[in-house]
């Protein structure tokens, strides 16, 4: 019996966490809305699927379970625009953005999706 309970409750979790994104270190990049967000509309925003980033010594990599192409902006402490593109990603391929020429310190990855605006934070040492 507690097996099934067990069962039943991470089939209620799944798809939960399908689309979640949960840092599984401190290098690992929490994605969140770009300050307020859009005003909620009646479609709300299921099925928006996010990128996992980390920032690593190779620099920031990127990795998504669908191919997508979104663009992004780089943004320092000052709030400057550092750097911005776009990023191609394939299904399940990482994609790494050097970020060897950035000085020390917090920056922000900003990524749009949809006209909305998601961003995370990750520092270079």
């Amino acid at each position: 019996m507690k097996n099934v309970l067990i069962f039943l409750f991470i089939l209620i979790l799944a798809p939960l966490s399908a689309n979640a994104q949960f840092p599984d270190n401190e290098n690992d990049i929490r994605w969140s809305l770009y300050k307020n967000g859009p005003v909620k509309d009646k479609r709300g925003r299921s099925g928006v699927y996010l990128p996992t980033a980390f920032i690593s010594d190779a620099g920031l990599t990127f990795q998504s379970c669908i191919s997508m192409s979104l663009p992004y902006a780089i943004v320092a402490e000052e709030k400057n625009t550092i750097d911005e593109d776009l990023l191609n990603l394939r299904k399940d391929e990482p994609m790494v953005i050097s970020v060897a020429d950035l000085a020390p310190g917090e920056y922000e990855i900003r990524i749009t999706i949809d006209d909305i605006v998601y961003a995370g934070t990750f520092d270079v040492k």
